[in-house]
């Protein structure tokens, strides 16, 4: 019954945290009439969050590829005061609870297939497909392990305020512009995000709307009126235009460039995600 409810609020907690990231994140884009659709989502439940208590859903970026964007979603508990008697060192009744494994962070192994094979998709018929159901059974097993994988990296490190860990979740989403696909690259570097290693130049420091990076330039050629862009031009660039870029000019490469090695790190485990994620889509 518990694990039923927090199938059932965890995603609706989820849609005001997604929505609030995109909007703090993608204002320019969406600004500029682009949507972000959401492609699925995989669980991971790790510690019981307790009735009534308070959580947050704590929204970072894990990788990108050419076409999807991986949001990591962190479902965090505060850690409760302690009270006299522990301030004391005394332990409260029935002792300390025994620290989950660090190899299994779910306290039920087979609880990650579970949900992934609970996930709420459209039926699709793949009359083209010819993997077997033990192939597809053996791609939900690798993205659950792939998720645990996730979970166990997580685990070890600490939130920044000793908040406590019990869910997370691995969203899947794209950029679109009408019906065209815009790489998530560009969509990042209009709204203003660099690498670490760009970041930290060492002559003018962290940047800012005051001291912005090397690639706002472009990024105002295209879309601010006063510097020869506008609304027209840089929809014409998202629908498209983009790959009229030459390679050796593409501001958006430059912004990220230092990112590439985590970014390609990270995606190992998150494309095994997506491929069992889609394996059950093409199940159900």
């Amino acid at each position: 019954m518990y694990m039923l409810m927090l199938n059932t609020f965890l995603p609706q907690a989820l849609d005001p945290g997604r929505f609030v990231a995109a909007v703090q994140w993608f204002p320019h884009f969406l600004r500029m009439g682009g949507w972000i659709p959401l492609a699925a989502t995989h669980y991971n439940f790790i510690r019981e969050i307790p009735l009534m208590a308070k959580y947050e859903v704590r929204v970072s970026m894990a990788a990108w590829d050419d076409k999807w964007l991986y949001v990591i979603c962190r479902f965090v508990t505060k850690p409760k005061p302690k009270s006299k008697s522990q301030a004391h060192g005394s332990l409260p009744s029935g002792g300390p609870k025994p620290p989950l494994d660090a190899k299994d962070p779910s306290p039920n192994g087979d609880l990650p297939l579970m949900f992934a094979s609970s996930l709420h998709t459209p039926a699709i018929e793949d009359s083209s497909s010819t993997a077997t159901p033990i192939t597809r059974l053996e791609k939900i097993v690798d993205a659950s392990s792939a998720m645990q994988s996730i979970a166990n990296s997580l685990l070890h490190k600490e939130e920044p305020d000793g908040a406590t860990l019990n869910a997370l979740s691995v969203s899947q989403i794209c950029f679109k512009h009408g019906r065209i696909t815009v790489p998530p690259a560009i969509v990042l570097a209009m709204n203003g995000f660099v690498s670490r290693s760009v970041a930290s130049d060492p002559l003018t420091g962290s940047y800012s709307t005051v001291n912005p990076p090397p690639h706002w330039d472009a990024v105002r050629s295209l879309c601010y009126h006063p510097r020869g862009g506008g609304v027209r031009k840089t929809r014409e660039f998202l629908r498209g235009g983009w790959r009229d870029v030459p390679e050796a000019e593409r501001w958006w490469d430059l912004a990220l460039d230092g990112a590439e090695e985590q970014r390609k790190a990270n995606l190992v485990d998150l494309d095994r995600i997506k491929h069992g994620m889609h394996t059950v889509r093409e199940t159900m």
